[in-house]
């Protein structure tokens, strides 16, 4: 019976000894992927919206309208200062030099929404069937689906960069907007 315990005792105290040893050199070592703390201005800005959105701004799910007047041609004045970012990328797009406004997707402010595929297929149907025919549609399917948690930039900015390499990183920046193909 005292043998026992003795031999008890040592297993433990050895079994310790040897997990510490195996902890120490894997916290140690440089190799270790450790998640990203610097990220760009940019993309700490929309990390924080998503994070309080839950990806609602990027899920048409989750998404609500503001409770905001103004019609569609007002849009700019406001998000300029509220959505800077947005409201470059759409100057920077072939939606703006065609005088696309932002109501021809979004509808106006007592209608808004957040675009599906079906609402850029109203013009671009070829594009749309592609896009549904492709590995984007998969991943958009899933991300609406779990109600944003499969994806997002919150999450996918708190990556290692091992991970985010191997994903969406892969082809993409951080990019979750309708014309960044």
């Amino acid at each position: 019976m005292i043998y026992s315990a003795m031999r008890f005792f040592v297993s433990s105290v050895f079994f310790i000894i040897l997990s510490g040893i195996f902890l120490q050199s894997v916290v140690a070592d440089d190799d270790v992927p450790r998640p990203i703390t610097h990220y760009p201005e940019r993309n700490v800005a929309i990390t924080e919206k998503w994070k309080e959105a839950k990806d609602g701004y990027s899920n048409p799910r989750n998404y609500t309208p503001p409770v905001v007047e103004g019609a569609g041609k007002d849009c700019v004045k406001c998000h300029k200062v509220l959505t800077p970012v947005a409201v470059k990328d759409w100057e920077d797009s072939k939606h703006y030099e065609n005088n696309v406004g932002c109501e021809s997707c979004h509808n106006d402010h007592s209608n808004l929404i957040m675009p599906t595929p079906d609402t850029c297929g109203t013009c671009h149907a070829a594009e749309t069937m592609q896009h549904r025919a492709g590995k984007h549609s998969i991943a958009w399917s899933v991300k609406v689906a779990s109600g944003g948690k499969g994806g997002g930039a919150g999450r996918f900015l708190a990556q290692y960069e091992e991970m985010r390499e191997g994903a969406c990183g892969g082809c993409h920046s951080v990019e979750d907007k309708c014309d960044s193909c």
